[in-house]
Formats: C-alpha cells, sequence, structure tokens
C-alpha cells in the first residue's frame, strides 16, 4: 500500500473544543478557540490539506454531551475512508481515577455522568464505524487513559480502544497532565502539532504521517518541558498522510522540481517566522550620555568643591564629606534610573503567535492576538521643538487584564480607561513606521486597523548574516580611565610601599586598561551566518561550519560570575590538537570545549548574539548555561541532565546583611586606627579590613554567591545558594507540594508537605517557615525567581505526579472599618 491522502469524497473529521466552563472550577482555555481555527485551515486548504472543508465539523464550546456524539457519530457512520476526531480541552477522571470524560462548557464535576462525554462513548462510535482508517487526537489531561495499558502502569484490566486500523495520539500519558501556557496562542500540544504541519518536515516524504510527527512533536514538547505524547495505532494507519508535507515542496520547488500545481501551492503558504525590530542606539546614547554625562560633572564638581576629596579619612560627621558622599551616590542612582528608563536593548517583535516588546534581557510583555481586539500605529502631531512620533497601541479583548509597566521603564503604559495601551515607542527602533505597518499587516489578521497617513512598505527582509564587533568607544573610555587611575594609585604605591589595598588597586587598574587598550588595538570580530561563523582578532582567525559544531551558546563564567558571559563550542570529531581557549585570560571549559571570546569583546547586547545563534543554529546544538559539558573540574557538582532549573538571587536583607558585615568592621577599624596611627591597627585594618571589604563584596556578587537555584527533577527538589551548597529533598519524603497565591501583595510561596517522621534540615540562607500547614521552601517574589509562576507550578506537576497539588490562590478579605 503506497503512501496517500485521504480520499476526499469518504473521509470525515470532527474537530472539538471547549474553551468556555461555565458551571465548574475548572479554568477557560482560550486557546482552544485559536487550535481548532488553524487546524481546520491546515486539514482542509486545497493545496495541502487532506480533508474538504464541507466534510470537516467544528464544534465549539458545546453544552449538550448527546448532541456532540451525536455529530461524532454521524461522521463515524458516513466516513468510508478516513475519520479524524480531534479534542481540544479539559480531560477529568471520575472518583475511582479510571475512566477518562471529556469536559464540555456545561460540565459539573460532581456529575460527569451526565455533563460531560465519558471517553467510554468515543470508544463504542468507533467501534461501530466501518471506515477503515480512524484517527483520534486528544490534548486534555490525563489523556493518556485512551491508551492500551502496556503503555503504562496499570492497577487493573480496563477495556480500551483496540480497533483494527485506528491511530491514537495523546498529548501526555496516563495520569499526566497537560498545559495551555498562559499568554501564548495555542495550547503547548496543539500548538506544536500545529507548527509542524504547518511549515513542514525537510528531508521527509511529501506527506506527513503521524507516525512521522510523532517524533520531532515528542522533541519539541520534551524540550519545552512539557509531557511527551503518546502514540498507539494498528494495521496500516501509518499509509495515511493528513496533510502534504511543505518544507519538501519548497525544497523541490527550489530545486526546478516543483509539482505541476506549484502556483496554487505557492499561493497558500502561510508565513513561517517573526520580524524583530532592533533598537536604535542612537536614540540610546543621546538620552543617556546627553543627560548622564552633564549630571555627573556637575555633581562630581559641587562634590570637589566642597573640600572633602582632600581629605584622607571618612568622618561622616562633617558636612562636606556627607555631601560628597551624597553627590557619588547621586551618581550612581542616576545612572540606574538612566539604564532603566533607556534600555540600549530595547526590541519589538512581531510573529504568527502575537506581538511582544522585549528589554533588559529579563523584562518582557506580551499578547497573543486572540488577545487582541484592534493594534494600530498611532501619529502623534508635531511641536516646535520635536517632530512627530509614532507609537504602538494596543487594546486588550474585553476581560483581559491589560499588562502595563511601571512609569520609569519603557514597557506598556495605558493610555485611556478602555485600557488602550502605548505598547511601544517606535522612536526607541532602528525602523520606520511603514515597516512596523507592514509586519502588523502580515501577521495580526483582523485586529489591525490600518493608518491613513502611513504607507506600507515591504516588511524587512532577514540578514544574510551579523556582524558583531568590540565597542571602540566604550573600550577607549575604560581604557583612559583605568589608566589614570593606574598611575596615580601607582604614585600613591610608591609613597607606601606596604600599603597592600593600594598595590592591589593599581595593578586591578591597569590591568583593565592594558585589556581595553588591547581590545581597542586588535577588536575582536565575530560573524555569523548561515553557514557559521567566522571570530577574527588580529592575525588569529577561527572559522566553522554549522556541520562542524556539536553544542554552542552564551554561557556563565565558570563559579557563578553571571556579569561575564562567554561564548563556547563544542566542535565535532577528534579534539586533538586545538586550544581550549582563545586567550589564556579566559577560562578553562571542559575538555572538548573551546572558549572563543568574552561576551562584552564582540557585543554589548547579549539578547542579540543570543537571537543570532538561535536563528542559524540548529535547536540541538544550542547549549544551556549549565549543561555538564561546561563543568570545569571534576570535584565541581554535575548539573542534573533532566528536570527543569530555575534562577533567582537572595533577598535583598541578605546581600544587605553581608554588605554591612564586610563594611562594618572596616569602618571601626578606621576609627581604632585613625589617620596618623601605626602598629597593630594600621597593620590590621591595612591588611585584612580594607582587603576584606573592597575584595570580599565585589566578589560576593561577580561570582554569584547570592544566586539561588531551585531544580525540579525525577528524583526530588534541590536547593542550591552560597556556591556549591546543595539541599536535596527526594520525592519520597513529600507527601504534598505545590504553590499558594496570595493576591495583596501578590506572592506566589512554594509550600511543602512532608511525611510523617521526615526532617527537612534548616540553612541559615534558607529559612523554612510554617505556612499554610506546610514548610515554605521559597517565595518566588522574595527569591526574585525569573520565570513565571505557571512555568514552576509545571514543572513540579509534570515530576511530582500524585503529589503535586493545584495552585491555590487565598482568598483575601479587607478588614472591615469599625
Amino acid at each position: 500500500m503506497t503512501l496517500r491522502l485521504p480520499d476526499p469524497r469518504g473521509s470525515r473529521a470532527v474537530l472539538i473544543g471547549t474553551s468556555r466552563y461555565d458551571s465548574s472550577d475548572l479554568p477557560d482555555l482560550l486557546a482552544v478557540r485559536n487550535n481548532l481555527e488553524v487546524l481546520q485551515e491546515l486539514l482542509t486548504s486545497d493545496s495541502f490539506g487532506g480533508f474538504p472543508l464541507q466534510r470537516c465539523t467544528v464544534v465549539q464550546d458545546a453544552a449538550d454531551p448527546r448532541s456532540v456524539c451525536a455529530a461524532v457519530r454521524e461522521a463515524a457512520l458516513t466516513a468510508t475512508d478516513a475519520l479524524l476526531v480531534y479534542f481540544s480541552g479539559h480531560g477529568v477522571l471520575n472518583e475511582n481515577l479510571d475512566e477518562l470524560h471529556l469536559a464540555l462548557t456545561g460540565t459539573d464535576e460532581s456529575d460527569l455522568r451526565w455533563t460531560s462525554i465519558p471517553f467510554q462513548a468515543i470508544r463504542e462510535i468507533f467501534e461501530a464505524s466501518p471506515c477503515p482508517n480512524k484517527i483520534l487526537i486528544l490534548d486534555c489531561c490525563n489523556s493518556g487513559q485512551a491508551l492500551d495499558p502496556l503503555m503504562g502502569v496499570q492497577t487493573r484490566p480496563r477495556d480500551t480502544l483496540r480497533i483494527r486500523g485506528t491511530h491514537i495520539l495523546t498529548s501526555s500519558a496516563r495520569d499526566f497532565p497537560s498545559y495551555a501556557p498562559v499568554g501564548e496562542r495555542y495550547t503547548a500540544f496543539s500548538g506544536e502539532l500545529i507548527r509542524l504541519l504547518r511549515d513542514g518536515l525537510p528531508d521527509k516524504p511529501e506527506l506527513l504521517t503521524l507516525s512521522e510527527i510523532y517524533g520531532p512533536l515528542s522533541q519539541a514538547l520534551d524540550q519545552r518541558g512539557y509531557p511527551v505524547p503518546r502514540q498507539q495505532g494498528s494495521d496500516g494507519y501509518n499509509q495515511l498522510g493528513l496533510v502534504r508535507n511543505r518544507a519538501a515542496i519548497m525544497q523541490a520547488g527550489a530545486a526546478g522540481q516543483a509539482a505541476p500545481n506549484d502556483d496554487a501551492e505557492t499561493a497558500d503558504e502561510t508565513a513561517v517566522g517573526e520580524i524583530r525590530f532592533r533598537p536604535s542606539r542612537i536614540f540610546h546614547r543621546i538620552r543617556v550620555w546627553g543627560i548622564g554625562l552633564p549630571a555627573s560633572l556637575a555633581l562630581l564638581e559641587a562634590a570637589y568643591s566642597t573640600g572633602a576629596m582632600k581629605d584622607k579619612t571618612l568622618d561622616l560627621t562633617k558636612p562636606a564629606q556627607v555631601i560628597a558622599m551624597l553627590a557619588v551616590v547621586s551618581i550612581a542612582a542616576m545612572g540606574s534610573a538612566l539604564r532603566k528608563k533607556y534600555p540600549g536593548d530595547y526590541s519589538l517583535v512581531l510573529s504568527p503567535d502575537g506581538v511582544e516588546v522585549q528589554y533588559s534581557d529579563s523584562e518582557h510583555f506580551s499578547y497573543p492576538w486572540h488577545r487582541i481586539s484592534r493594534c494600530w500605529v498611532r501619529r502623534r502631531p508635531a511641536t516646535r521643538l520635536r517632530g512627530p512620533r509614532y507609537d504602538l497601541m494596543v487594546r486588550p479583548m474585553p476581560g483581559v487584564f491589560p499588562q502595563t509597566a511601571s512609569r520609569t521603564t519603557p514597557g506598556p503604559h495605558q493610555e485611556d480607561a478602555e485600557d488602550t495601551l502605548r505598547f511601544a515607542e517606535l522612536r526607541r527602533l532602528a525602523t520606520v513606521p511603514s515597516a512596523v505597518e507592514a509586519a502588523l499587516a502580515q501577521y495580526a489578521g483582523t485586529a489591525w486597523t490600518p493608518s491613513a497617513e502611513i504607507a506600507v512598505q515591504q516588511a524587512p527582509s532577514p540578514e544574510p548574516q551579523q556582524v558583531f564587533t568590540s565597542a571602540r568607544r566604550v573600550f577607549a573610555a575604560v581604557a583612559l580611565v583605568g589608566a589614570v587611575l593606574g598611575f596615580n594609585f601607582l604614585r600613591a604605591a610608591f609613597a607606601r610601599p606596604m600599603d597592600v589595598t593600594t598595590l592591589a588597586m593599581c595593578a586591578l587598574a591597569l590591568g583593565t586598561a592594558w585589556f581595553a587598550a588591547s581590545r581597542l588595538i586588535r577588536p575582536v570580530r565575530l560573524v555569523i551566518g548561515a553557514a557559521g561563523l567566522t571570530l577574527t582578532r588580529g592575525e588569529l582567525e577561527i572559522a566553522y561550519a554549522w556541520t562542524e559544531i556539536e553544542r554552542i551558546g552564551v554561557v556563565n563564567w565558570p563559579r557563578g560570575a553571571r556579569l561575564f558571559g562567554l561564548l563556547a563550542i563544542q566542535p565535532t570529531g577528534s579534539v586533538e590538537g586545538m586550544t581550549d581557549r582563545t586567550n589564556m585570560l579566559l577560562p578553562k571549559l571542559a575538555p572538548k570545549a573551546l572558549t572563543l571570546c568574552l561576551l562584552q569583546e564582540v557585543t554589548l547586547a547579549p539578547q542579540r548574539l543570543r537571537d543570532a545563534l538561535a536563528r542559524y543554529a540548529d535547536r540541538e546544538q544550542l547549549a544551556l548555561p549549565d549543561e555538564a559539558w561546561l563543568r570545569t573540574s571534576a570535584q565541581a557538582p554535575a548539573p542534573p541532565r533532566t528536570g527543569a532549573t530555575f534562577r533567582g538571587r537572595q533577598p535583598m536583607e541578605f546581600s544587605a546583611l553581608i554588605g554591612f558585615a564586610l563594611f562594618i568592621p572596616f569602618m571601626i577599624g578606621l576609627n581604632v586606627a585613625g589617620p596618623k596611627a601605626t602598629g597593630w591597627a594600621y597593620d590590621l585594618t591595612n591588611l585584612l579590613l580594607a582587603p576584606l571589604f573592597c575584595v570580599g563584596l565585589p566578589a560576593y556578587f561577580l561570582t554569584g554567591r547570592q544566586h539561588v537555584h531551585f531544580h525540579v527533577g525525577p528524583s526530588g527538589i534541590m536547593l542550591s545558594a552560597l556556591g556549591r551548597r546543595w539541599l536535596h529533598i527526594p520525592w519520597g519524603d513529600v507527601d504534598r507540594i505545590g504553590m499558594v497565591l496570595r493576591p495583596d501583595p501578590q506572592e506566589h510561596a512554594l509550600i511543602l508537605w512532608t511525611r510523617p517522621d521526615t526532617a527537612v534540615p534548616r540553612f541559615l540562607w534558607l529559612p523554612f517557615q510554617r505556612r499554610y500547614g506546610g514548610l515554605c521552601i521559597l517565595t518566588l517574589e522574595k527569591y526574585r525567581i525569573k520565570a513565571p509562576p505557571e512555568q514552576v507550578d509545571q514543572a513540579i506537576a509534570r515530576y511530582a505526579g500524585r503529589r503535586h497539588t493545584r495552585m491555590a490562590t487565598l482568598r483575601y478579605t479587607a478588614p472591615k472599618k469599625k
């Protein structure tokens, strides 16, 4: 039997989805609507689909189980070649936890028998169908209940769907949840399935079967941390294709072997990828340097005019020294505020899934298209001092909570009472308004409102390659400042040869100046393209094709110095005669890893480099920061190979305590020693307390000692802080685990209920509290975990199994006024 598409005259498809739940505690799933719409479009496409539009029935938000079963039964009895039934929504188990029910809009969890669809009913319909090829796709929790008992642990025998010619594809295994990520356009399982059907698979046959799709689908979901789907089939299901392989057709067309109906296929092609608008460096530099530099010089002049700079001792009882210290602190605060107000990595991203604005590496605001009521480019009129300005405006759907940023950041801000958001300021981007209009016309669909004042131009084509090079002006400034400070410290060291602190500061300043000057004279140039990457520095040139690279990524400096990133690769094949570092000052990684350069040598925007790697390299080649091949020694604990790791930082109070613990002895030593003291007090302050404060506090932050790691894996949960100290809590000691949300103020606490006679050790850096009847392991907001709470909850649900407790929200009641 040859590979073929379903016969359009004898094939039927029924797409069932429930996005709204009225009479139960089940949350709504808005992404299900997009699942049904796009799947119907893909399956019924004239050029790529295998089902006729008039024979594809969509059942959305149905309340009556009988009407849904009637639609499935009618399709099952009339189909003579192929039958496809798809369901997306909540899957609920009965009281005995042995039967799956498909939840509908009116489902009542206390009365599943009459308000939902028992899977037994679907099984009976499939058994009675004379159709030789039947396909069932379930995207719901506990969907693995539909599979054969041999595919999972089974407590007692039960009837399953063992029908000849039937293929079952489920979003998860038995008793495992499925996910609908917050803010995404599709559910996790259906989203990856849609992308595979829409984009196709290179080097695969012209027709895509479920057996061909299953491998890439499982790999994509596993890499994102979601449950791996399951499949089960019999007879010749692998000879029936669902859609045509778009990637194979496009490859054949590029080689001059296009199909006869090439025009129709090209017209039906869906745009794939995203359009990213980069930040405007001119705008950023004018604001930061134009405001910061004059203000800093004025504050320094004010501090110098008080005469406090001439004093060699610190005495906070003198008003002049207090003013000088406040001026220095004001310069640092102003620099931080300007970087926060005008971030250098501000970018706008439009894709088939939605619109997103990103800045500061971790801040991002996004809306999927199904949550946007209207979006347009607004023109603000010109004034006498400046020309017109353009903004991207977004109005969310009714009922969607608008996400706004603080006034000190460039994120979205609310404009009126209708929740309209000034989503992005186009003056911050290196683009023109017409290019943004073209991107909206390409991706936004009916949500886009054209602007009559802006002519739409062609969307920008992707660059063939991206070039990263040294910021020569920054290195010139660093070299100048380092040289001036180094010579001043050197002159002071000649006056007091035994002053260890002065010698250390002199070596640090001169070393920094030498490094910056060397990069100024011989800048590093990194070129990343479709063929590979090339790095040049002076006479050194390193070139690798993508086929010669096994792993590549932007990784952290060993031992946690996260301020300094590294670009590292792991070549394929033998590494004999290959140097492990391009510079002896760079750290040594694993034996097969090559450290190319310091991240700051080629770019000051790390996200731009990560985007270039993600664009040109394969997904399997991209390395994560904590992968095992980056370990520096055998004594260092190997990062867990499976599971999910979430990173945060110690609370501000703890870091402040460390700072005070280093600062107070130093101040006491200065006051005891005095400006002209000698003897043991001077030696203790100069040789011990001063280096401990000057080196210890920066080392605490540069080596990542303030970072906290929370790992969830098959063996349990692990916590680390202050370096290598790990706390492991195996699942065997856990009775229940889950997250509790307190809305006002918002707080997501991870609560662990241990089994009887189980003692969890306590550490100074992680004081456990008794809350909500269990142990509060950590609070996401307090420990500044960057990952969203839903992602943490999904990781716990995946590995904790039955121990997982669904995220609960405390009902907050304001106290009554007397």
